[in-house]
């Protein structure tokens, strides 16, 4: 995974992050209390864990794949002059 895709994408990375950390946390705290882990809390944290992940692979609705890309975005297009006329 590319460092500046997460950096550029930082609502749905930290949301991801957030997720996998509060997996982990459940997961922790469960044990600190029961002493084992019950098979609701697993199936919760595997899916908190893979939904973390889909939101690290996934891109904020307002970032652009070519500013994610590092390429300049043009000028909207009804700014541009027309060549022909």
């Amino acid at each position: 995974m590319n460092l500046q895709k997460i950096l550029i994408n930082y609502k749905t990375s930290s949301a991801g992050f957030l997720l996998i950390i509060g997996a982990v946390v459940g997961i922790i705290f469960s044990v600190l209390d029961n002493g084992r882990v019950e098979k609701d809390e697993i199936m919760i944290a595997f899916t908190a864990i893979f939904g973390g992940i889909s939101a690290l692979l996934a891109r904020d609705i307002g970032v652009s794949t070519e500013a994610e890309n590092g390429v300049p975005e043009l000028e909207d297009a009804g700014e541009r002059t027309d060549a022909t006329k």
